[in-house]
Formats: structure tokens, C-alpha cells, sequence
């Protein structure tokens, strides 16, 4: 396992090469979290939001936030509320995704969400949003007909999770 010192130095590396990083937290052996990834230097880039998402495997999750921060380093707003169909490219069809607002208190360090994160932004977490994917039918997590088996692999961050969609803190404290 590396230093956290090794991690940040890396990651200072990457931000310094690209503008920006990606974060991978993979969940712990034997255990039913869900993994995730996140942007460290997006947003003092291009004073845009960093991103999150959970659930998808980290080279696609990889991929989804390079083609939002891309948009993001072009000018482009990232907003909320709006759906955007080029991000999860190589699947099938159309696939819509949304960002929603984290709740700053998802960024902090109460949750293990962002935790080389926090050790780069300092005491200055910068805003962030979350990715939503969709689940087979093409419903997003905020519609009340996502698929509730697919409930756990995308913890909703946000004012806007209905009540069997908040997130449960069982997952593993992880280096993320």
C-alpha cells in the first residue's frame, strides 16, 4: 500500500501535467461496497465543481469524468438538472447521464469519500457534483422507478436522495 505522502506527490504530478487528476477508491475484498472515482484539481483548474461518480468500473468511470472535465477546460458549465448523452460512450444506445449537487457535508472529512481529496484542497473543500448513470431501463437514481437492485451502487450524495436512496455508511473506510 502506498504512503499517502507517494499518493498526493503522484497526484500533484498528474494535476500539474493534465490541470487535473482521477481518483480511484476500489472496494475493500469481501465486501459489498461499491467502488468509486473523483476528480482532485478540476476545479482550481477551471473553477467548475469537481466530479464523483460510484459503481462503474474505474477505467469507464475514468473515461465519464475525462469527457466532463474536457467540457468543463472548454468553457462549458457543468450544471445540474440537465442530461448529458455523450459521456458513457462505447455502451449501447443513448445513454443519458446528470450531475446533482453533493451535499458539502459528503465532502468533509466525517465520510471517506474524498480523502486524498482533502489532504490536496486543505481546509478548502471545493464544491462538488456527482455523476448519475443509468440503470437497464434508462432510469436514473433520482427517478422513483430505478431499479432497486442497483440501489447500492450508486450512494446518492445529495438533498435530492428519496428515502430509500439515502446513503447507509457500511462501506469500508478506504484510502479514497
Amino acid at each position: 500500500m502506498s504512503h499517502p505522502d507517494d499518493v498526493v506527490r503522484r497526484l500533484a504530478a498528474m494535476i500539474e501535467k493534465s490541470g487535473w487528476a482521477a481518483q480511484a477508491v476500489f472496494r475493500a475484498a469481501g465486501s459489498d461496497g461499491v467502488g468509486w472515482t473523483y476528480t482532485i484539481g478540476l476545479h482550481a483548474a477551471t473553477s467548475q465543481p469537481e466530479l464523483i461518480v460510484f459503481g462503474l468500473p474505474p477505467l469507464l468511470a475514468h473515461a465519464a469524468l475525462t469527457a466532463l472535465a474536457n467540457k468543463a477546460r472548454a468553457g462549458e458549465e457543468l450544471t445540474t438538472g440537465r442530461h448529458y448523452h455523450d459521456v458513457l460512450k462505447g455502451l449501447s444506445g443513448d445513454v443519458a447521464v446528470e450531475l446533482i449537487t453533493v451535499d458539502p457535508g459528503f465532502v468533509g472529512p466525517a465520510y471517506s469519500y474524498f480523502n486524498v481529496g482533502l489532504l490536496m484542497w486543505a481546509e478548502h473543500p471545493p464544491p462538488v457534483l456527482q455523476l448519475l448513470w443509468p440503470d437497464a431501463q434508462d432510469r436514473l437514481p433520482t427517478d422513483p422507478d430505478f431499479d432497486a437492485a442497483m440501489i447500492a451502487r450508486q450512494p446518492l450524495l445529495s438533498g435530492q436522495a428519496r428515502s430509500d436512496h439515502e446513503v447507509s455508511d457500511t462501506r469500508e473506510p478506504g484510502p479514497g
